[in-house]
């Protein structure tokens, strides 16, 4: 008696390797996404707390500033000296790769010493051996303070109206711009603060 048994055709063989191929490629593109967006909720809140930081050294300085009731030669005037109103930079398409891309008032606060860096000692990157993953204050051995990709734009709005005794409002725009994982434009966070003059 003779047996009927057949292999596979090489048409059912190339169509089991398509379907496992796309299966595969599927897989591995959603693991690709998957990771990528980790990476990028692990970079937010990494930047969310560079950016806290600035915040609390400006409400720091403006509260010792405060309680003094004096802001000569304190970190406070340093801070809003020359403050008026500025212009934004737009990254909408680009983040600013080098601190002559900002306007000469923006500048960032040394979070361990609450030292205004002016654009004089902000390096966003240049000296460094390798870009950062995410914006970031950094500080080198020698204890210098540089930036890469956060910076602070502050204006000041002063009481229109005399007659009613409201002090001027200062806003302080601290702003983080990066290259996020597996994205095409540039990964934006930002706070507004608001203290007002002393």
């Amino acid at each position: 008696m003779r047996r009927h048994d057949r292999g596979d055709t090489l048409i059912e063989v190339l169509l089991a390797v398509t379907i496992f191929s796309m299966v595969a490629v599927g897989t591995l593109s959603i693991m690709s996404q998957g990771t990528n967006a980790a990476q990028r909720a692990i970079e937010i809140t990494l930047v969310r707390q560079q950016i806290d930081s600035q915040v609390e050294a400006l409400r720091a300085a403006h509260q010792a500033a405060a309680s003094e009731r004096t802001i000569a030669g304190t970190d406070w005037q340093s801070i809003t000296a020359g403050v008026g109103t500025l212009t934004s930079y737009d990254a909408s398409s680009v983040c600013p790769t080098v601190f002559t891309d900002l306007n000469a008032k923006h500048f960032i606060i040394d979070p361990t010493t609450a030292e205004k860096v002016s654009r004089s000692r902000y390096n966003p990157a240049g000296g460094e051996p390798t870009v950062p993953p995410f914006a970031q204050i950094l500080k080198d051995d020698a204890g210098r303070v540089s930036s890469y990709g956060i910076w602070i734009e502050p204006s000041f709005t002063p009481n229109s109206d005399p007659s009613v005794p409201i002090p001027g409002q200062y806003s302080f725009r601290v702003r983080a711009c990066w290259s996020a994982a597996g994205l095409l434009t540039p990964m934006k966070l930002e706070t507004v603060v608001r203290l007002y003059e002393i």
